[in-house]
């Protein structure tokens, strides 16, 4: 009887170990990458489910100095900025906001991937393949891209 009793507590304890193992693999991960140059900061969080490399979130900040000699230099900027900001409204699974101060501007992109009309965010936004990555959500493929283009990991 005692053997009985401890192979099923075996089995379960198996069990229980397969089971909480099978849930870890499609908990979301975070990862932050930096790049730091001159005049601006880029970070990159990308939420991915490792078990199957997909990249499900991705959160880019832009965080730039703005030193112009000029108000006019000034303006033509954030008109640009603004244009920009303008380009990336409507589209489903992006938001985007911009904060525009004194001597620097910080833009947020956040694209959730499993609701992002990719075709017209590729249509309305010029450059947007090389700025937020291709339609390929291999987290293994991004990581890579970030890396050779500078980026460091953050931990």
């Amino acid at each position: 009887m005692k053997r009985i009793s401890r192979l099923i507590l075996t089995f379960a304890m198996l069990f229980i170990v397969v089971l909480t193992t099978a849930c870890e693999s499609n908990k979301p991960i975070t990862k932050t990458f930096v790049l730091k140059q001159e005049m601006v900061t880029i970070t990159e969080t990308i939420t991915y489910i490792k078990s199957k490399d997909k990249i499900i979130k991705v959160t880019k900040v832009t965080d730039a100095k703005m030193i112009l000699k000029s108000e006019e230099a000034k303006k033509k900027v954030v008109n640009i900025l603004n244009l920009s900001l303008a380009n990336h409204q409507g589209i489903n699974g992006l938001t985007a906001t911009l904060d525009i101060q004194e001597d620097k501007y910080v833009q947020t992109v956040e694209l959730d991937y499993e609701n992002l009309d990719y075709e017209k965010a590729k249509q309305q936004i010029p450059g947007f393949e090389e700025v937020y990555g291709s339609n390929d959500l291999s987290m293994k493929n991004r990581e890579a891209e970030l890396i050779k283009q500078g980026f460091v990991e953050q931990k």
